[in-house]
Parts: C-alpha cells; structure tokens; sequence
C-alpha cells in the first residue's frame, strides 16, 4: 500500500475526537451522550422506583450520540454543537430527580459539560447556558423537597463550575494564540531562509566574476579598477545580509538596536542604497545639501529593502523623494503597480504575517517587518499609503539629534 493511500486511509477512519473545531466539539459531545446514557441504563436497577424516568435519560443520550456524531456539522455555524447543551443539561436535571435528587451522580456529569464549553466555544456561550444549568441543578432538588442547605449549594456550585469552564477558555484561547504564532514564525523563517539563500546567490555570482577578472592575466589595467569597485559593492551586499540577521537577534533578545548616528547628505546615502539596483529603474528627487543624522548602513538598509520591494512587486520605474518636512526629513518609495489590498494592509508591518501581505520585501529576506524595527530605532516613523495607482511608502526620520558627528 503506498504512503498517499494509506494516509488517505487514516484520514478517512479519523475520528477527529480530540483537537478544535465543529467536528471535534460535536464528536466529544457524542461522546458524553453516550456515556451519560450508558450510566443512566447501569442506574436503573438502583433507582427502580423511577425506573421509567430513567429509562428515558438512558434512550434520550444515546439516541442524541449517533446524532450529535453524524450530523453535517461543517454546514453551519462554527458554535453550532452549543445546541447540545440543551438536551444534556434537560436530561441531567430528568436524572437528579429520578434519583430522587441525589446530587452526587450528576454533579460529574454537569461539570464535564462546563468543561466541554470553556474547551470549544468563547465565554458568551457558557454566560447564556449557566440560567439552563442552574435550573437543571436546582430544580430537581426543589421538587424533591431537599434540606435547604443543598439547595443553597448553587451557590456555589454553579460560579465554580463557570469559572472552571472560562480559565479553561482562556487557557484554549491562550495555546490557540501561541500555535498560531509559532505556525506563521516556522513559515515566516523558512521563506527568510530560501530568500537569503537567492539573494547571497546573487552577490556571490558577481564577486565570483569580478574575482574571476581580476585573477585574468588579460584583463586590462583601467577595468581591474571597475571590477574592484564591482566586487567590492558585492561584498557590502553580503554585509547587510549578515548586519540584517544581527539586527534581528538584536531585537528579539534585547529590544533594541544600538545605532551609530552621524550627519550625512541624503542623496549620497540613496544613491549608494540603489546604486546595486537595475540602473535607470530608479528616479530620485532630492537636494543634493539636504542632510539628516541617521547610521548611514541601517539608512541604507531601510532605503535599499523598500526600493527592492516595489521593484520585485511592482516593476519599475521606481520614484524615490527626500525632502525636509519641518524638523524632520521625508522619504518615499513609490512605484506604479497594484496597491495593497485593503484586507492586508494591517498586516504589511507585522513581523509574521497571516497571509500573503503581497509586499513582504523579497530582496535582503528581511521583510517590512524589519525596515520598520530599523525607522523605528532612528525615532522615525513609517506608513503606507494607496498611491492610485502604485504604492507609497513614507519614511519620516528626526533630522537632527543632539552631540553627532559628521561623517567624512
């Protein structure tokens, strides 16, 4: 039997018992049902003066099983199963009765349903079914003219075991977040893994060539210098691969990054940033005097990453503009393809996306995530706009601080 089948087998003879979901909810009920029924027909015997009584519980669980199992549940709402409340919580106050009210065989029964509420479903259900289950305890034991102290029992009774289902919600609601972000982080790290592996590629196979040249015997002397310029761009592509990593490490162990600020000419910085780009897809607006205090190599990151971006996403050309914006200096980065969907935008600068933000930066592996940490450690701020058509992204970043030095 080969592997597709017999996972195809395993599929098809799972009994989706244990997990989240509608069909997980309702197979576990069934469950309950069933077993609850199977004890009611062990009880008849005991309780013979209510035999009949007891005889219905027994026929209505484990009629309510099968259904509870069978049941197109992916049909409809997600809290659909919530349903089977109303029959388990009317046939365990039919049981406190016919036992003559004798609490102690129920109480299991009426907990285990309060833990399958707090498991599968958000804390509104088990606010709206705690009137049904308090009628379900307490009635019985009214009717059978219990001593007033075990009907006063609900009062405690009845907040324990909603708050035993709510710390089990929360705790759910906890794991499900938990799972949920090392699931987008395990993807988010192997797309950052094949990404840096095409983007070292890339620097490695002009280093390889400028070498190649230089080794050559008949290369001329006037191109040895072109191609040690050329392999020496190369080789601070591979550092802002390296310094991006570090940077991350950085954040996530410390918080923070520990910029080397100096006085630079804006345009200089971009033109070095782009200068490994596809010449002539980039249009730059700035004055070549305008000037800012920012780590020239994490500046330069932030500029190269969004340039590559809206290249990869959108093609060229791409526009980028400096200019002063009061005590602040403004860049952007606009290109002239398809925006952003509206329903990713609130994800464009999230570390581990949920889906395809369609414009996680496919140059340097980094991500927006990462051009933000660096804005953000500069005291700058980073947004994006709908461009009609194309996309903008605006870098705004503090043009002085205090005590820097100029670089030469």
């Amino acid at each position: 039997m080969s592997g597709n089948t017999i996972e195809k087998t395993r599929r098809r003879y799972d009994p989706q018992l244990w997990g989240a979901g509608v069909i997980s909810a309702a197979r576990q009920a069934a469950v309950l049902f069933v077993f609850s029924g199977l004890g009611a027909l062990l009880a008849i015997p005991l309780f013979a003066t209510s035999a009949q009584a007891m005889l219905i519980v027994a026929l209505v669980d484990l009629a309510f099983g099968p259904l509870a199992w069978f049941l197109p549940w992916r049909r409809w709402p997600p809290c659909a199963p919530v349903a089977l409340a109303l029959p388990a919580f009317a046939m365990m106050g039919l049981a406190t009765w016919a036992m003559g009210s004798y609490v102690g065989s129920t109480v299991p029964f009426l907990l285990l349903g309060f833990v399958w509420l707090g498991l599968h479903f958000p804390a509104w259900a088990t606010w709206a079914l705690t009137p049904l289950a308090t009628a379900a305890y307490v009635a019985p034991l009214i009717v059978a003219h219990r001593p007033s102290v075990v009907v006063q029992s609900v009062f405690v009774m009845i907040p324990v075991l909603v708050a035993v289902a709510l710390l089990v919600g929360q705790q759910v609601s906890h794991i499900e977040r938990v799972q949920s972000m090392l699931r987008r982080s395990n993807a988010w790290r192997a797309t950052l893994a094949a990404t840096l592996a095409h983007d070292v590629r890339s620097p490695l196979s002009a280093l390889e060539v400028a070498l190649e040249l230089l080794i050559d015997e008949d290369t001329p002397s006037d191109q040895r210098r072109t191609v040690g310029i050329t392999a020496q761009r190369q080789v601070h592509r591979i550092k802002q691969l390296a310094t991006g990593l570090l940077d991350m490490d950085r954040i996530d162990s410390k918080g923070g990054l520990r910029l080397d600020l100096r006085k630079v000419r804006l345009r200089t910085e971009i033109e070095n940033a782009v200068a490994d780009l596809a010449e002539g897809h980039i249009v730059l607006y700035a004055d070549p005097e305008l000037t800012a205090e920012v780590d020239p190599e994490r500046f330069e990151q932030i500029v190269f990453n969004l340039a590559a971006n809206s290249l990869q996403h959108a093609g060229p050309p791409v526009h980028i503009t400096a200019e002063p914006a009061g005590p602040d200096v403004r860049i952007e980065v606009r290109d002239f393809g398809s925006s952003v969907p509206p329903e990713l935008v609130p994800e464009l600068f999230q570390r581990f996306p949920g889906g395809d933000t369609h414009r996680s930066t496919g140059s340097v592996g980094l991500g927006l995530w990462i051009v933000g940490e660096l804005v953000k450690a500069h005291g700058g701020t980073m947004t994006y706009q709908n461009a009609e058509p194309g996309a903008r992204f605006v870098v705004t970043l503090p043009a002085q601080h205090d005590n820097m030095p100029e670089s030469t």
